[in-house]
């Protein structure tokens, strides 16, 4: 089977920061990065970011206590009273 007279379809790509540059997609280049992005860890990539919001309430939390003891004339670390 000859390409002779197959087109290969492309898809145009712009996007901001590419300054003015036009960048052409096949439609295999376009399944590979959907492949890649379903194979992605995404799930344990939101279970990370979901313990450092924690980790970060955490801190918020006891700065704000360590704030009220200081007040009080106790001196105490957040960071360490969050973390422990």
């Amino acid at each position: 089977m000859s390409d002779k007279g197959r087109r290969r379809k492309t898809i145009g790509l712009e996007g901001p920061g590419m300054a003015g540059e036009r960048e052409k997609l096949t439609r295999t280049d376009v399944a590979e990065a959907v492949r890649a992005m379903a194979s992605f860890p995404w799930q344990e990539m939101l279970d990370v970011q979901r313990e450092t919001a924690q980790v970060l309430r955490g801190i918020k939390e006891a700065s704000e206590r360590a704030a009220g003891d200081g007040a009080a004339g106790k001196e105490a670390s957040p960071t360490r009273a969050a973390l422990a």
